[in-house]
């Protein structure tokens, strides 16, 4: 079971990946679209930095995914160094 603390943990991590992609935009979709268009791009980065332990394996799968689900490459290198201070900040 997940204690209270991590859940807002993880809650306050989320909000600030998602932040991170809507301000980066690296798809270019926030104009014109909601706000929450990047939320499943953003829950998947949150599984990525809970799952993978290195920096390297993090900027990697985070390109991947956006390689995959949009077509876009080398997400991971604009955002990974961001991504990565979130997960250290949060200590996932």
């Amino acid at each position: 079971m997940v204690s209270d603390q991590d859940k807002n943990k993880f809650i306050k991590c989320l909000e600030e990946i998602t932040a991170l992609l809507i301000k980066t935009d690296p798809a270019g979709l926030m104009s014109g679209c909601p706000e929450d268009e990047y939320d499943p791009e953003a829950c998947r980065i949150l599984v990525t930095i809970t799952k993978f332990k290195l920096k390297e394996e993090v900027i990697r799968e985070i390109s991947r995914d956006f390689k995959d689900s949009l077509g876009i490459s080398n997400v991971g290198h604009i955002i990974g160094e961001e991504v990565w201070k979130i997960k250290e900040k949060y200590e996932i």
